[in-house]
């Protein structure tokens, strides 16, 4: 069930709603500022879980609202300071659609569908779209939720389909953290 207030979309689609909320890259100029400056650029640049932006991108056409972050993107204090990109690896990046079959995991290096359908793959190219975007614009924090076997942070969701969590990250989660990006739970 979806709400009709809240956008959904495939990210095959040829138009998106959006697209400016969703994703951003800088300018050359900025790029290169970033570059140059990285630890001590003016703007901070984060990644945040689109689902927890009322981006309705999760497995059941849904999303994971947090008022924390809609105040955060939205507060005129930061502006200028302060970007907050919304990412969802497995729907931008790994092209699958939204509604789609609820997966788990990893549990043991996989994503597996309640079906028994492995999505390891386009898990892991949507992680790694993710990842070269945040390195590419110089993020320096993601903000995640639990459970996701994408976005999971601290805790993900064991493979029984249980509703179970079991400790562990998701797989975007973890290539950032391999790659020295700072990782934080909303």
């Amino acid at each position: 069930m979806t709400n009709s207030n809240i956008p959904t979309f495939n990210a095959l689609s040829s138009s998106c709603p959006y697209i400016d909320d969703i994703f951003w890259l800088p300018s050359p100029e900025e790029m290169i500022s970033i570059k140059k400056n990285k630890k001590t650029a003016k703007k901070v640049i984060k990644i945040a879980s689109a689902c927890l932006a009322n981006i309705a991108c999760k497995y059941n056409g849904t999303c994971s609202t947090r008022p924390a972050l809609m105040t955060r993107r939205s507060d005129p204090s930061l502006f200028g300071k302060e970007f907050i990109n919304l990412v969802c690896p497995e729907a931008f990046a790994g092209g699958l659609p939204t509604p789609r079959e609820p997966c788990e995991g990893p549990i043991n290096g996989k994503v597996v569908a309640r079906s028994g359908k492995d999505y390891t793959e386009a898990f892991t190219i949507g992680a790694i779209g993710v990842v070269q975007l945040a390195l590419a614009i110089g993020a320096t924090e993601f903000i995640g939720r639990r459970g996701s076997p994408s976005c999971g942070v601290g805790a993900i969701h064991d493979g029984t389909f249980t509703g179970t969590l079991i400790p562990g990250d998701g797989i975007l989660t973890a290539l950032l953290k391999k790659y020295g990006i700072n990782v934080r739970l909303l």
